[in-house]
């Protein structure tokens, strides 16, 4: 039961480890992934990327240990109004799977999700906003075998998300050759789980275990501070390389029980005394750290890789990004 609980959280995860994809190179010795602007550049711009996501959530007393995997890949196009104002529009899709082995339960869903970001900077500082919204659709399956009981009971139900991100950066300073970026964000995240019963996998003359979940919905408001740290190497006219290190902190100001609300559907004489499951309840404080590689190609694209580990008092996640942006 216990995983059910897991699901939304897989969500957010899919959502907030992706936002800062979104940014682009804006000159030519800064990394892939920031929004400060490239000085002088306009017009139309495009990027494209992959991502990978490996993670597991440490359960509780009433909930199992839960690994997930979650890879898609993302895209946008947007356009400089001014040399200072950038505004865009981006798409994403994504594949989530769920294990909780010990409890012999499964689950997978498709994410897919619309947003619209825009940045503004100055030579002091950057600000970065995205608002997203996803739509998702969710598998489960369980197997349940004792005494002379068998049966695997499945579901298939529906979710929404919507979320908005805001990232504000300090104009990057240089110490021994070193550019150091200090940076604050918060993102709010909505999700919204629709409630679901599980189809019946015995014969109809015998009595069933499936469940009828109701419906669940979190919120979720992260605030984060951290430094990013890269250094230039120019190896010819236009071609660069740029390293990168980054470390930041969050705190989770939302919600952070997940609880599942449920009853046994072939028992109609039990419906009204529907039980409760505490899941693994979501810590309030994580750490990340990174690592990025860009390579500036010439003046109008580059390539780049991160990669981020999240951890958390009961969480591990680790993200692996590749993509390309292009400016005309």
């Amino acid at each position: 039961m216990g995983a059910f609980a897991l699901l939304g959280s897989s969500v957010l995860g899919t959502g907030a480890s992706h936002l800062h994809s979104v940014g682009a190179p804006r000159k030519p010795d800064e990394p892939a992934f920031t929004f400060v602007s490239m000085r002088g550049d306009s017009g139309l711009g495009g990027w494209l990327d992959g991502y990978l996501l490996l993670g597991g959530v440490e359960g509780s007393s009433n909930s199992a240990d839960t690994e997930f995997t979650i890879y898609g890949t993302a895209g946008g196009i947007d356009y400089r109004l001014t040399e200072n104002l950038l505004l865009g529009v981006s798409a994403a899709w994504s594949r989530t799977n769920l294990s909780a082995s010990s409890r012999n339960t499964w689950g997978h869903h498709y994410t897919y999700q619309g947003a619209l970001y825009g940045a503004f900077s100055t030579d002091h500082f950057y600000l970065g906003v995205i608002g997203r919204y996803g739509r998702s659709r969710f598998s489960t399956e369980r197997y349940l075998g004792f005494g002379s009981v068998y049966e695997r009971p499945e579901a298939n139900f529906s979710g929404r998300e919507y979320s908005g991100y805001a990232e504000l950066g300090i104009a990057a300073f240089e110490l021994a050759g070193v550019q150091l970026q200090p940076m604050a964000s918060f993102l709010y995240t909505h999700l919204y789980q629709a409630g679901f019963t599980e189809s019946r996998e015995v014969d109809a003359d015998v009595d069933s275990l499936r469940l009828t979940v109701e419906g669940q919905r979190m919120d979720s408001m992260i605030g984060a501070a951290g430094l990013r740290l890269y250094r230039s190497f120019e190896m010819m006219d236009d071609y660069w390389i740029i390293p990168e290190l980054r470390v930041g902190y969050g705190y989770e100001f939302g919600d952070t029980d997940r609880v599942v609300n449920a009853y046994f559907a072939d028992f109609p004489d039990l419906q009204t005394g529907a039980f409760t499951v505490e899941g693994a309840e979501a810590g309030r404080h994580m750490g990340a750290i990174g690592a990025g590689w860009t390579v500036v190609l010439n003046p109008i694209s580059s390539f780049y890789f991160n990669y981020d580990a999240n951890l958390a008092s009961d969480l591990f996640a680790q993200s692996f990004t590749v993509g390309c942006l292009v400016r005309w």
